[in-house]
């Protein structure tokens, strides 16, 4: 089982986004491995700092982790879920310039023209 965390919080996944960017996108910050079994080379980009080890465990930080809320200018419709994890998973898809989103807004507002600019803060984090 491989354990990200972020923050303070741990998340669990019984198997690691096999793309570098879905993994950025869980705002995990910190990958823990066992280094005694293979590690899957397109995660371990050489931006991904082996931080600290002990036994057969290595604590790899990653520097491209999103944060866990930000602001995004615009937005597109993608109806199909696949299609949206396909995109979010390709090299040059931004997630900071536009959300993929499955269904159209009811107001129908899809982003300013030209692109707004703000800030996302977290007030509270509890369970």
């Amino acid at each position: 089982m491989t354990r990200l965390w972020n923050a303070g919080s741990t998340r669990y996944f019984s198997r690691t986004p096999r793309k570098r960017n879905l993994l950025n996108l869980t705002a995990a910050r910190f990958l823990i491995a066992n280094t005694d079994e293979p590690i899957r080379l397109d995660l371990m980009s050489p931006r991904m700092r082996n931080a600290a080890r002990d036994g057969p465990f290595s604590i790899f930080e990653n520097p491209a982790a999103l944060p866990r809320a930000f602001f995004v200018p615009a937005a597109e419709v993608v109806a199909n879920p696949w299609v949206v994890l396909s995109r979010l998973a390709m090299p040059g898809h931004n997630p900071k310039l536009v959300a993929l989103i499955e269904a159209m807004p009811a107001d129908g507002f899809l982003g300013a023209d030209p692109p707004a600019t703000g800030t996302a803060v977290i007030s509270a984090d509890r369970s």
